[in-house]
């Protein structure tokens, strides 16, 4: 059977957007390719930048060490 897929609500697709922008804007201040980022962190960045998947809090903090900012600058 296959698994159902969850409906995000409204507000969530916008928090997802706005991080999902912060990463690209974040990654192009540092002058680094998606895979460059890809390489070092070991994340499918492409799927993050595109909003296609959740983040965590672990990959929150695992891309802002590679980003070299504070967690929290993602998620404003």
């Amino acid at each position: 059977m296959a698994a159902k897929k969850r409906k995000r609500k409204p507000k969530a697709k916008e928090l997802i957007k706005q991080v999902a922008k912060n990463i690209r804007n974040c990654r192009m201040e540092k002058k680094l390719t998606q895979e460059q980022l890809q390489e070092v962190s070991g994340l499918r960045i492409y799927k993050y930048e595109s909003g296609k998947n959740d983040m965590t809090l672990t990959t929150v903090h695992i891309l802002s060490s590679y980003l070299e900012i504070e967690p929290w600058q993602l998620l404003k």
